[in-house]
């Protein structure tokens, strides 16, 4: 519910400060499930791409953004959730099954689920080797993956700075 009312708000503002733009939308299915894969560049990746998408958009995660003890840190972990994005435990194996069942119902109720098959930001701007997690997703769901690109992002925030520069070019590409 949060992500429903804080999503017009948040665009309203990216927009006019850093006026991303989107091309191929589309291309993307009005219902049903769908896999939105992209490349991950920066923080602001989570914004820029759910924010321009018509339909609610399901993130995975780091789970190191959900945990901590401070009141802080519950905040943030919470208010992750309520933006739709799930805890990742990257440690390997059997720790990522809770990841796996929780995007496998977001596809099950013909949802969008959004993944970064890098499995994290690049740390210099350029594409690197995906993981297998997307097409895992794809084939138990039997969900269509809609590629996306993530253009001028990176450049954008400078490598990995909180915030991006105003108005650099930032290009969504499905």
């Amino acid at each position: 519910m949060l992500y429903e009312i804080a999503k017009p708000f948040v665009m309203a503002v990216v927009r006019a400060v850093w006026a991303p733009t989107l091309s191929g939308h589309e291309n993307i299915p009005v219902q049903g499930p769908v896999i939105l894969a992209s490349n991950h560049l920066t923080y602001a990746d989570t914004v820029f791409l759910p924010g321009q998408v018509r339909r609610s958009v399901h993130f995975l995660g780091k789970s190191d953004i959900f945990s901590g003890r401070s009141p802080i840190a519950r905040l943030a972990g919470a208010v992750m959730r309520g933006l739709h994005v799930m805890p990742v435990d990257r440690s390997g194996g059997g720790a990522a099954r809770t990841a796996i069942q929780a995007g496998l119902e977001v596809l099950s109720r013909g949802d969008v689920l959004g993944i970064y098959p890098e499995g994290t930001r690049s740390p210099d701007g350029r594409l690197h080797r995906g993981k297998t997690g997307v097409a895992r997703f794809a084939l138990a769901a039997e969900a269509p993956i809609v590629p996306v690109a993530m253009i001028g992002a990176f450049e954008a925030q400078r490598g990995r700075k909180y915030f991006p520069r105003r108005r650099p070019r930032i290009h969504v590409e499905v």
